[in-house]
């Protein structure tokens, strides 16, 4: 029972292919939405129950469920804004979705493990398909994209396998185990900070966030979107799992700087943005920052970390819904203008934008301030000193796209796209439903996971 959403998840994957082969591209799309669809319907039956299989090669518990539940309904959100954009801007072939499903399933591979080895094959499914995905668009900024996706992405690959190496010498075994995190040997604290440096590529953490720029402007606007949401979920929830055990003391003073200059790096970078995919980009690299802080509260941090990714998944999907309704035109300059012609997307946008500075009554303002409030309570005030003054220099930069669409003129081309609208509403509804009412979540992460 417990790996029966991966299962349909691989599935309907491979049916994909052979529909798309045989059958063409929109036979492919409906295996994919619905492979998505049941596999999010399977991971839902398992709510609250744990377990070991495959002679312990995939296991679940309550991390993994919730991190399978995000993951799925990321994707299917995703899948969403894809439907329709991808003929608007010449994308033909099913691959699109077919590579996302398969992504999907590469991240799900790694919420439901604690074998570094499985965790890596995972990764690579996520990896590989993802930098075939950036490359879609096929102009030069997309295959610019692609290039430094995979050129960058093996290298981070390399870390994990010798990470997985020194693992292996310290504990006798890639089964995670709390006998390496007390080991004091050299080879343990190699082990976890090659892991971890591979990890913080996927998460989009600072100093391993160089591709992220490039790549989301060079990919198509709702393959970024998936990107943003899908492989951050997975890399920060295997990231907790090693925090479990192999944290180190040096480990988390690595952690400690790279949720600071992380923050730093990205809030100050996205500032002088003119390219909103781009300032996404770095508005990316900061909430990542965010994030690490909950690594530093290890198991007590798993609760307030999951409720941070949902969070921010559902604020950044329905930003990107909206940015992928003006089909590329990605320069500020194209929004001048937008909530005269275009306003139910300026509102949707001004909406998403506002929740990620984290203003009331949002997810994203109860988002840190329950993280913010968790790392103060374990004693790292000058971490949540910096963070709320970073999260104050956000303000400028995602309310200036909000200036930009309402106090500036000018002639911006939109198209409403039925799918794309559909996930502005349900991202929306997401987002208000957790900033008033977080206990629909709160109370199920808190009694099985924290």
């Amino acid at each position: 029972m417990g790996i029966l959403p991966l299962g349909i998840l691989v599935f309907f994957a491979l049916m994909a292919v052979l529909l798309d082969l045989w059958a063409g591209r929109w036979w492919a799309k409906t295996a994919s939405y619905a492979g998505i669809g049941a596999a999010l319907v399977g991971e839902l039956l398992l709510w609250g129950r744990r377990g070991n299989y495959m002679a312990g090669l995939l296991s679940q518990d309550a991390v993994g469920i919730v991190a399978g539940v995000l993951i799925l309904l990321f994707a299917f959100l995703a899948l969403l804004i894809t439907d329709g954009y991808d003929l608007k801007v010449n994308i033909k072939e099913g691959e699109i979705y077919i590579l996302m499903t398969l992504s999907a399933a590469g991240a799900l591979v790694m919420v439901t493990t604690r074998h570094l080895l499985v965790a890596f094959l995972g990764m690579e499914i996520l990896s590989v398909a993802n930098y075939a995905l950036a490359g879609l668009k096929r102009d030069t900024l997309s295959k610019e994209a692609a290039v430094k996706y995979a050129v960058l992405g093996t290298v981070a690959s390399v870390f994990f396998v010798l990470g997985m190496a020194f693992y292996y010498g310290t504990g006798g075994g890639f089964l995670l185990d709390t006998r390496v995190a007390a080991s004091p040997s050299p080879m343990a604290l190699a082990s976890g900070l090659l892991l971890f440096s591979s990890l913080m590529f996927k998460a989009s953490l600072f100093p391993f966030h160089f591709w992220t720029p490039d790549v989301y402007q060079g990919s198509p606007a709702p393959i970024t979107a998936f990107f943003s949401v899908v492989t951050k979920t997975a890399g920060f929830v295997f990231l907790l799992r090693l925090s479990d055990f192999v944290i180190h003391p040096e480990v988390k003073w690595f952690i400690l700087a790279a949720s600071v200059l992380s923050m730093l790096y990205g809030n100050l970078v996205a500032l002088k943005q003119q390219d909103i995919k781009r300032l996404m980009a770095y508005s990316s690299i900061s909430h990542a920052g965010y994030m690490a802080m909950g690594l530093l509260l290890e198991k007590q941090g798993a609760w307030v970390l999951l409720f941070y990714l949902a969070a921010y998944g559902f604020m950044n999907l329905g930003a990107f819904a909206v940015i992928s309704s003006l089909l590329e035109k990605n320069s500020l300059l194209n929004y001048r203008g937008l909530a005269k012609d275009y306003s139910p997307l300026a509102v949707f946008l001004a909406f998403f934008m506002v929740s990620l500075a984290g203003f009331p009554p949002t997810a994203g303002f109860l988002a840190k301030f329950f993280l913010f409030a968790e790392v103060g309570r374990a004693g790292f005030w000058p971490l949540v000193v910096i963070a709320a003054i970073t999260t104050l220099v956000s303000v400028y930069y995602y309310l200036r796209v909000v200036l930009v669409m309402y106090m500036t003129e000018g002639r911006p081309t939109a198209s409403y796209l039925p799918s794309g609208i559909l996930t502005m509403f349900i991202s929306a509804f997401f987002v208000l439903e957790l900033g008033i009412f977080p206990s629909t979540l709160l109370v199920f992460l808190k009694y099985f996971v924290g």
